[in-house]
């Protein structure tokens, strides 16, 4: 065989590996050189905004927001410091099993709202009491098929001035299927909706 034989013929099986290695390679070095555009990662899905007095699925539980008033103190509920205020969130609540009770007291959380403080003093999203609206005593076990009215009741550091409107995070429970009971099951509580609501100011 002549070399010009040789040189016409196509590349071999060994030849086609190394080629082939290279390129994957060149792929490789582009893509850590930023020589390829990376794929964003997938955007978070926006929480879903709902209109005062519509209710909310929470999973375990239905969730209505009404009104939100600030006030010097609500009944016998005051703020821990001097000077501070507060802002009650009225929410309306309805279950259907007594032990669906279960995560009320962080479903309903004010995340935009600056100078809200916990029990310690220091900055917090959630409510510092929860209580029913007709006693005022906390919230245990609602009972199922009976609604209840709940006050969700913010400490509002001394010197904030009161908003002519906050938003209201609401948190539902998300269930995911058990391999091994082989049903769904409850397993976070997580944000779920969004409402705007105007606020009543009684602090003067």
């Amino acid at each position: 065989m002549t070399s010009g034989e040789q040189g016409g013929r196509a590349p071999s099986w060994r030849v086609r590996l190394v080629l082939l290695g290279l390129a994957a390679a060149g792929v490789a070095v582009l893509g850590l050189t930023g020589g390829l555009a990376a794929v964003p990662p997938p955007a978070k899905d926006p929480l879903r905004t709902v209109a005062v007095e519509q209710p909310v699925d929470g999973g375990r539980y239905t969730l209505t927001v009404s009104t939100a008033t600030a006030a010097r103190a609500v009944e016998r509920f005051k703020p821990s410091t001097e000077g501070n205020y507060l802002i009650a969130i009225a929410v309306n609540a309805a279950v259907v099993r007594p032990e669906d009770s279960v995560g009320l007291m962080s479903a309903v959380t004010l995340p935009d709202l600056a100078g809200v403080v916990g029990y310690g003093g220091e900055a917090s999203a959630e409510a510092n009491n929860v209580v029913l609206v007709r006693d005022g005593s906390p919230i245990e076990h609602l009972q199922p098929g009976l609604p209840e009215r709940l006050a969700y009741l913010f400490e509002i550091r001394a010197g904030t001035p009161t908003p002519t409107s906050v938003t209201v995070e609401l948190k539902g429970w998300i269930s995911e299927f058990d391999p091994v009971s082989r049903q769904d099951e409850w397993v976070d509580l997580r944000p779920v909706a969004r409402v705007t609501v105007p606020v009543r100011d009684m602090t003067t």
